[in-house]
């Protein structure tokens, strides 16, 4: 009615506030994630080895990766979790300093990623037991241009 309820695209994702609504719109699309799956369980039996005799509790607050990443977006718009001093940033920013792999992968694998490219940067990054180094791994193989990419093309379908 007059325009008024009209959705405007999404051309670009700049803003952590924009990229919160591209995440929600690919939650939205339940898409099936059986590599972040399979991703999941192996880097949570590597991260979580024995240490001192006992084995670490995943204690997430989240249930899966997208509500991990409308989470940490959602709460980007102030200091967050983590205190931060500036939270006026990028997207592409936001991507390059997460630091949980499983999240790139979920994020790969809903955006539509090809899957020869997602299984790639999965199988290099499992080389690697620090997260950090799995993160820059993944984003080698995945960076923020394709990503964006791939992230427009498929909401522009729903």
């Amino acid at each position: 009615m007059f325009g008024l309820f009209k959705k405007k695209k999404i051309t670009k994702i700049d803003t952590p506030k924009t990229f919160l609504k591209c995440v929600m719109k690919l939650v939205d699309l339940e898409i099936p994630v059986p590599l972040t799956e399979k991703y999941e369980i192996a880097y949570r039996d590597q991260k979580n080895t024995l240490r001192n005799g006992k084995r670490r509790k995943n204690k997430a607050w989240y249930t899966s990766q997208g509500e991990h990443w409308e989470g940490w977006l959602y709460w980007y718009k102030g200091p967050g979790a983590y205190n931060r001093k500036n939270h006026h940033r990028t997207a592409e920013f936001v991507y390059n300093h997460i630091m949980c792999p499983p999240m790139f992968i979920w994020l790969a694998e809903t955006a539509g990623i090809k899957k020869e490219i997602v299984e790639k940067a999965i199988n290099q990054s499992l080389e690697s037991d620090k997260y950090q180094i799995q993160g820059k791994i993944i984003r080698t193989h995945i960076p923020w241009s394709d990503i964006e990419k791939a992230i427009l093309k498929r909401i522009e379908k729903k």
